[in-house]
């Protein structure tokens, strides 16, 4: 009876024991799981206060640009404050996604905007309380600089289309002796930044042809590009991509190209 009685015991005190280590393990996953989520949650906010600075950059440039095309005064708009010394900020708090939930704050302040180069600094921050942790602020800072009127080589509203063999674009720098010879061009010393581009959003919005683009094609959004058996396109001459895929597998023609030209007046 005695010998039962403790095979009883020690039964009991090990279901007892791996109970506990059971708990301990649960307890631990579960503790995992929770900070997991955290985690997760907080790096979401991360990313949310990134988008959230860049969109009040864009706030501050989308200002910037219509007192500019408008030929009104900028910053002048419902919640844009003047800081003096042609400065100003504006605030837009508690954004909500399409479900109603509030996001977070984005505020922007642009300076300098009287100057050929403005900045623009954006700030976006998002409250993370519900899962611990402090707000998340993130803040991006963007100057802007004066853009050519015709930034290429070769810039047209309309279609370019280069026909006939022997044809080539590349540039040189007179300022530079080893760019050019006495300021003027030399073939020898030619630059592979031919660049040529245009407003154009057809189909076929540029035919290089049989012509050697030693420099990047830009259309405008939706236009295309053709090329002959013997054409060729890259920043290279040693090696420019012979494909219209291999150039825009290269990065070398691009379909966002937008640039203002104003019309020619009559003098």
């Amino acid at each position: 009876m005695n010998h039962h009685r403790s095979c009883q015991g020690s039964v009991l005190l090990s279901a007892s024991m791996t109970a506990g280590v059971l708990a301990i393990l649960i307890a631990g996953f579960l503790s995992y799981l929770s900070n997991e989520s955290n985690l997760n949650y907080r790096s979401h906010r991360w990313n949310q206060s990134f988008h959230l600075a860049e969109a009040a950059v864009e706030t501050g440039i989308a200002e910037y640009n219509f007192q500019y095309y408008q030929g009104n005064n900028g910053f002048q708009s419902s919640g844009w404050t003047s800081l003096g010394g042609n400065s100003y900020s504006k605030t837009v708090a508690n954004l909500t996604d399409n479900s109603g939930n509030v996001i977070g704050t984005l505020s922007v302040t642009a300076s300098n905007v009287n100057t050929t180069h403005p900045t623009f600094q954006g700030v976006g921050t998002v409250a993370s309380s519900n899962y611990g942790g402090p707000s998340i602020a993130r803040a991006v800072q963007v100057v802007l600089a004066p853009s050519r009127m015709f930034p290429l080589g070769l810039t047209a509203l309309s279609t370019i289309d280069l026909k006939g063999n022997n044809i080539y674009s590349d540039s040189y720098d007179s300022s530079d002796s080893a760019k050019s010879t006495g300021g003027r061009y030399d073939v020898s010393k030619r630059q592979p930044n031919g660049n040529i581009g245009t407003d154009d959003t057809l189909i076929n919005s540029v035919n290089i042809g049989n012509a050697n683009v030693y420099g990047t094609v830009s259309t405008g959004l939706g236009g295309t590009v053709t090329m002959g058996p013997n054409g060729s396109i890259g920043p290279s001459f040693s090696s420019p991509a012979t494909s219209v895929s291999a150039a825009t597998a290269d990065g070398w023609i691009q379909n966002d190209f937008d640039v203002n030209i104003p019309d020619v007046t009559l003098p």
